[in-house]
């Protein structure tokens, strides 16, 4: 799990994003070897005024990996109001034990794709194929600071979405 410095992104995606008025506020690439799976987790955002976000769509760029599968989950009431933790490159996310929630949906990705993800929810990537997985995140957010949901953002880009 990697940050991406700003000047590596690509200057193209950079102006289409800045063209539908988004920003990126945060890059990151992950890596899953084959066989293995991730936490259950939920990414942490906050807006401006320093309240926690509860919608954070993701626009993910998956390489190899093809058959990974990505899980989201229901949290369960006694796990609510959980710790806040930042990993080794200052990201924020709460974790879960497999007890803490309930499967809702899971869905099997394809390799080299682009997928617009929910990861304001509990969520973990399952990677039992036989070679690894890399995943470019970006973190996006409207130009006037206003919530970005995973339905306006699916919206702007329904035009590049497949």
């Amino acid at each position: 799990h990697t940050r991406i410095s700003p000047e590596l992104i690509n200057p193209e995606l950079i102006s289409l994003l800045d063209r539908y008025d988004l920003i990126i506020i945060w890059a990151e690439c992950f890596y899953r070897p084959m066989n293995d799976e991730s936490i259950i987790h939920t990414d942490y955002s906050c807006r401006p005024d320093g309240t926690p976000r509860d919608n954070i769509p993701k626009l993910n760029f998956i390489f190899n990996g093809k058959g990974s599968t990505m899980h989201w989950y229901y949290i369960k009431e006694s796990a609510k109001n959980k710790i806040v933790s930042n990993n080794r490159i200052a990201s924020k996310y709460v974790s879960y034990t497999k007890d803490e929630v309930t499967l809702a949906e899971s869905r099997q990705l394809l390799d080299l794709a682009s997928y617009i993800v929910e990861a304001g929810v509990p969520h973990k990537v399952t990677n039992l194929e036989s070679e690894d997985r890399f995943c470019i995140s970006f973190s996006l957010m409207k130009k006037d600071k206003s919530d970005l949901t995973i339905e306006n953002l699916r919206t702007i880009l329904a035009d590049f979405l497949v």
